[in-house]
């Protein structure tokens, strides 16, 4: 698998890298477009501290190529739109509808 890889604030690298198996409740999606969004760009600019290299594009959509156990809702092949963020479902915001600014949220990330 290729990544773009954040090395650190103006420095990317397209580096080789393994593929991740999916663990259970886990699929895995070979991506066939992906973006840059403002966290991505507040790394580069170097806004946020990095404490380690990281592949950066993490919103895409794709094709799920492996499941892992216990999934039931996804199939290889299905089409799928990545979004990252997991709201918590409790506080003000989610109870309003707007999971999106959750203050709780927490983020997928690729080991």
């Amino acid at each position: 698998m290729i990544g773009a890889f954040l090395i650190k604030p103006g420095t990317i690298e397209i580096r080789e890298t393994i593929t991740p198996e999916p663990k259970p409740g886990e699929v895995r999606v070979r991506l066939q477009k992906t973006g840059i969004c403002g966290s991505d760009v507040h790394l580069f600019l170097g806004h946020r501290l990095l404490q380690n290299p990281v592949i950066i594009g993490h919103e895409g959509l794709g094709i799920v190529d492996k499941t892992g156990d216990g999934i039931t809702t996804l199939q290889v092949g299905d089409r799928v739109a990545i979004e990252p963020n997991i709201p918590c479902m409790h506080c003000t915001w989610c109870r309003s509808g707007r999971g999106n600014i959750c203050i709780n949220k927490r983020v997928l990330r690729s080991e």
